[in-house]
């Protein structure tokens, strides 16, 4: 399964109903300070973004509560997506590398663009971007019929938006969708980012420098933990459309803990070496099917090592962890 068929599964939430109303625009200005050509993008942005957590059912248990009166449904959803990004913003690496900034989160998203109307041709994608190479070109299908997407970055984005407002003879207004997925970045020189473990402190650097930290960025086959809707292995031979039917082992991790967030999300976060987390492994055997995965914990989660227990062995592997705020 490739980014292209994610978006078909994920295509059932993107409806006509997602239009941007005056009133929902004056309220993402007075929430969030926003003005009102920032509030109308990060709009656009919530609705495209197909992965974003949907949270009705705890939004109807805290919409009464006074904090929340003036909000929405989609401006407290949103309000959950900005104290993830302020999370991982405020994230730095075990070698103090620059920090993260909102502005440079966003320039990493990547987008589908719907090849149609003025922007039909691809080969205008890229001429208006200054792009060496032609962006990848896959057909989708919705039940709003067969679609040719391409593959842009959100700086590319940006250059398409900004070239069609300089067009004064055309209205037409493109349609992004947001891919949202996992991020993973081991670091080959620390044990960062590991489950319950600051790779930081004294105590868990390394002074040899020849030493290899596992499991590698790009190495496969590895080993995940799942604890939550991964943990079924008919769900999982659906999202990764593998020749034979994937099989979980029962197996164990410490350092985390297995919480609740948007009101009925599993999310696993750091906790002490002494918490421990039931749950099930997965040999995934190559980065095909590791996209998959991470498409479908969307941004939300970022990949972590961890140490996975089994009963006849323990591994070191990876597993999804929380990437905001609880």
């Amino acid at each position: 399964m490739d980014e292209f068929d994610e978006i078909e599964r994920m295509a059932k939430h993107f409806t006509a109903e997602n239009v941007i109303s005056e009133e929902e625009i004056s309220r993402w200005e007075r929430l969030f300070k926003y003005s009102r050509a920032d509030a109308i993008s990060r709009l656009e942005d919530h609705y495209q973004d197909l992965g974003r957590p949907e949270a009705s059912d705890y939004w109807n248990l805290v919409r009464s509560e006074p904090k929340y009166w003036d909000y929405s449904k989609e401006a407290f959803e949103h309000e959950l997506t900005i104290n993830i990004d302020s999370r991982r913003a405020a994230d730095t690496s075990p070698n103090n590398e620059k920090q993260l900034s909102p502005t440079s989160i966003q320039d990493a998203a990547s987008y589908l663009l719907l090849l149609e109307d003025v922007l039909e041709d691809v080969a205008l994608i890229q001429d208006i971007a200054g792009l060496s190479e032609t962006p990848e070109v896959s057909q989708a299908t919705s039940d709003r019929g067969d679609a040719t997407f391409c593959r842009i970055s959100a700086r590319t984005k940006t250059a398409v938006q900004d070239w069609l407002s300089r067009q004064p003879a055309t209205s037409f207004r493109p349609t992004f969708v947001r891919l949202s997925k996992a991020t993973k970045a081991l670091d080959a020189m620390s044990l960062s980012p590991t489950l319950g473990l600051d790779a930081t402190l004294p105590q868990n650097r390394c002074a040899d420098a020849t030493t290899t930290f596992k499991p590698c960025q790009d190495e496969y086959p590895v080993w995940y933990f799942f604890y939550g809707t991964l943990a079924d292995e008919d769900f999982l031979e659906g999202l990764l459309s593998t020749p034979e039917r994937p099989v979980l082992t029962p197996a164990s991790i410490s350092g985390g803990l297995v919480k609740v967030w948007g009101g009925k999300y599993k999310a696993l976060v750091d906790g002490c070496a002494e918490d421990r987390v039931e749950g099930w492994t997965l040999l995934v055997t190559s980065k095909d099917e590791e996209e998959s995965l991470m498409l479908y914990e969307t941004e939300k989660y970022e990949v972590v090592r961890c140490r996975i227990e089994m009963e006849a062995s323990t591994v070191c592997g990876l597993t999804f962890r929380f990437a905001g705020s609880l």
